[in-house]
């Protein structure tokens, strides 16, 4: 009996990446079995299909699989422009090639003929306990994601230590913080907690009043989509955003009104934010399947492997 398809999702554990989960969900429903690789580990695997979330791949394996290279975001400041064209350069050739977007694409800048699609961010799945009940509130303001440095989250965070909202609460959910925790000690309105599996998100959301997208608005943050942009709105947080060309492309497309947050964050004060009138976009379109029917992937693996499993759709 020939053994299932195995697909190793390959990245050095250095990204956050939610979207593994998704994946590793549908794919096993279909009938294909799913491995967390290091690129290290590569070697010791039989793989019908080796997933390398981007990054770099610059050697192929001698085993024989298809190679799928998949790009949520070019390369991050600093030197990025010089990151994205070594890559372009030096990386190994992919059978196909998943980008988050088409910016992303255009920005990465590859012209061979590898085939390629885009698999942009979802709507999570709230677990199924969840209840859409507000709990006692005990933030004014919850901030979820990356605080690295190239995303210059002191400014935000000085807002509130000794700024405009100093006299209001944030929650911040993250990892590798303890830098910005004891530089921000003495601001006790600032929780910093995690990280935070998935499946607790909407415990913390439900305990603050408004959620905080919050992003320098440069290359490649102002192309990304954004993820917690589209978790808040499944907790029901009205959201304040950051000013991207992305969101101002997807309340084009999709509606919704949120709070767009001036460069200097000077409008970013709890009177404007009060007074404001948030509405919801329209995110039927923004689900893990529909994501996926659209990247073009599953269609390409069936051709290049012949497994009946890539041939089911996906729902």
């Amino acid at each position: 009996m020939e053994a299932p398809p195995k697909i190793g999702f390959i990245h050095p554990g250095k990204a956050f990446l939610p979207e593994l989960k998704a994946y590793k969900s549908f794919f096993e429903r279909l009938g294909v079995s799913t491995v967390e690789l290091h690129p290290r580990e590569r070697a010791s695997h039989s793989l019908t299909v080796e997933w390398h979330m981007m990054g770099t791949h610059w050697i192929k394996s001698s085993q024989p699989s298809v190679v799928i290279h998949e790009y949520a975001s070019p390369s991050t400041p600093p030197f990025a422009t010089l990151k994205n064209r070594i890559k372009r350069w030096f990386t190994s050739q992919p059978d196909y090639r998943l980008f988050l977007n088409e910016a992303t694409r255009l920005e990465m800048g590859f012209k061979d003929a590898v085939p390629y699609g885009y698999r942009d961010m979802f709507t999570p799945v709230l677990p199924a306990n969840y209840q859409k009940l507000k709990a006692e509130t005990l933030y004014d303001f919850v901030y979820a994601g990356s605080l690295t440095a190239d995303r210059k989250p002191e400014r935000l965070l000085n807002l509130f230590s000794n700024g405009q909202l100093k006299d209001r609460s944030l929650l911040v959910l993250s990892r590798e913080y303890s830098i910005l925790q004891d530089k921000y000690r003495s601001a006790s309105n600032i929780t910093f907690l995690g990280p935070v599996p998935q499946a607790e998100l909407g415990h913390y959301f439900s305990q603050a009043r408004f959620g905080i997208d919050y992003r320098p608005n440069i290359k490649p943050y102002d192309i990304q989509t954004s993820s917690k942009l589209l978790e808040y709105l499944a907790y029901e947080l009205p959201v304040i955003c950051s000013s991207t060309s992305w969101l101002k492309s997807f309340v084009q497309n999709y509606g919704g009104n949120f709070f767009m947050l001036d460069n200097d964050l000077g409008n970013f004060t709890m009177d404007a934010v009060e007074a404001f009138e948030f509405k919801g976009p329209d995110l039927s379109s923004w689900t893990f399947s529909n994501q996926m029917n659209r990247s073009g992937i599953l269609p390409f693996l069936y051709k290049k492997t012949g497994f009946e499993q890539f041939s089911k759709p996906w729902k």
